[in-house]
């Protein structure tokens, strides 16, 4: 199902109470897919497209429900998966390839506690 879509970037999988035993993953040229494990088939797909550049890699956000995915030209879309569309796009400030996404969350005690 992959044909003419470039490689495998990146891969997640998760079990949540809206969703069991699903694997996300991107391709080269911009296409995010939701594969459903049970019935062994694509669920969804999705265009992210390259025009921010290729996508790198993904990582979930705090709930499960948003996806960052990183880009080679330095932006990040936050595909929202309720919707099952790009609800944001960040842009990094020196438009550095994004190579690595991890979620935060910061403790109760952090400086950072406003970001929730």
């Amino acid at each position: 199902e992959t044909q003419n879509e470039g490689a495998i970037v990146s891969s997640l999988s998760f079990e949540s109470q809206d969703f069991q035993n699903i694997l996300l993953y991107i391709t080269q040229k911009g296409k995010l897919h939701i594969h459903d494990m049970r019935v062994k088939k694509d669920v969804l797909n999705s265009e992210i497209g390259c025009q921010r550049g290729l996508l790198s890699c993904m990582c979930f956000g705090n709930d499960e429900k948003n996806v960052f995915i990183g880009t080679i030209g330095g932006y990040i879309p936050l595909y929202d998966l309720r919707f099952n569309l790009v609800s944001n796009v960040y842009k990094h400030s020196r438009e550095a390839p994004i190579e690595a996404l991890a979620p935060f969350t910061p403790d109760r005690d952090s400086q950072f506690n406003w970001i929730r």
